[in-house]
Parts: C-alpha cells; structure tokens; sequence
C-alpha cells in the first residue's frame, strides 16, 4: 500500500510540476488574447470620439425620423393633388362636351337666323314691289281722271 500512496504522491506532484511549467510559459497552451495598451489621453480621445459618435447617430435618426414624416406628408399631398387633377380633367372633358354642344347649337341657331334673315328680306322685296305697284297703279288712276 505504500507504493501505490507514493505512485499517487508523485504523480501529483507531477501533474503540479506540468501545471506550473504550461502557466509559466505564455501562448504555448492557451490561446491568449493579444493585449495592448493604451495612454489615458487615448482613451479620453476615444471616449469624446465615442460621445460625438452616439450625438451624431441621434441626430441623424431623428432627420431620418423627420425626414420619413415629411415623405408621408409629401405623398399624401400628391395623392390629394393626383385626385384634384383628376377631377379636374373630368370637369375639363366635360365642358368640353357641353362647348362642343354649345358651338353646334350656335351654328344651328346661326343657320336658322341666316334663313329667317332670308324671308324677311323676300317679304320686305315683295311688300316694296306691292307698295311701288300702289304707287303706280295710284298714279295711273289720278292721271286718267
């Protein structure tokens, strides 16, 4: 029994022994992270430029906030103004209609004018040949008396 407790005693002492060597000898065994370092003016430098960074991406977030406001509004606006154009060339087609109405009944109207103008000027022709026939007719009878 005594050799089996002095086997366990040096093989602890053995496995010590490794543990000691492997930890005194840097990277051999782990990987270790590589460290550097870093004056206090650097680290106050990174800090303000950190600082500068977070104002920087707030401001930028809330134009872009703002700016995303302002496209909705801007498209609502064109909506609207896309529907008023709409209903404006709707209302222009219709008048456009009710002109081409209006133009066929002013030539119709013009037509209709021209030939009462016609028989007016055919009565007015027939009542001048009545009234000189009268004249006439009226002379000859109060030349035969």
């Amino acid at each position: 029994m005594m050799v089996c407790k002095s086997l366990t005693i040096k093989s602890i002492l053995l496995a010590c022994l490794l543990g000691c060597f492997l930890w005194a000898v840097p990277g051999t065994c782990s990987a270790a992270e590589a460290t550097y370092q870093i004056t206090e003016s650097e680290l106050v430098q990174l800090q303000t430029n950190l600082t500068k960074l977070e104002k920087n991406y707030k401001v930028l977030l809330q134009d872009s906030t703002t700016s995303s406001k302002q496209l909705i509004e801007a498209l609502n606006e064109l909506s609207e103004a896309k529907q008023s154009l709409e209903k404006c060339k709707s209302e222009l087609t219709t008048t456009q209609q009710s002109l081409v109405k209006a133009q066929a009944s002013l030539q119709t109207a013009n037509e209709l004018f021209q030939q009462y103008a016609k028989e007016e000027k055919a009565k007015q022709n027939k009542l001048e040949w009545q009234r000189n026939l009268a004249i006439i007719a009226a002379m000859y009878f109060a030349s035969r008396k």
